[in-house]
């Protein structure tokens, strides 16, 4: 089976916006691994996602995934849920195909 670690952080990501400490620095200059997002995996034989850290929707954009059949929550500290409007984005994309058989619109806010 595969695991796929999306975020390994914790409450706090690295780099923590505006810090000049050395490993945020660090982290900024050379990515990848050294970037922590919120904690997350997915275990992608079964399509199964663990956790919803705030930046849910880059990690799984990040790793290509398509397809989510579960999601499991460790625990309910903010840390680990503040992406769940994810899944609400998600199930909302499935009951439009499930019903009429096709996509909804995505309309663009105005900037204006």
């Amino acid at each position: 089976m595969e695991i796929i670690i999306l975020g390994s952080g914790d409450c706090t990501r690295i780099p923590r916006s505006l810090c000049q400490c050395r490993v945020c620095k660090e982290a900024r200059k050379k990515r990848v691994p050294y970037l922590r997002s919120g904690p997350s995996m997915f275990l992608k034989d079964v399509n199964i996602l663990f956790d919803t850290p705030e930046n849910i929707a880059v990690q799984l954009n990040r790793e290509n995934i398509k397809q989510i059949n579960a999601i499991f929550y460790t625990h309910w500290e903010p840390d680990h849920t503040l992406g769940m409007r994810i899944v609400e984005e998600i199930n909302m994309y499935w009951l439009a195909k499930y019903v009429d058989g096709k996509e909804p619109e995505r309309k663009m806010l105005s900037t204006r």
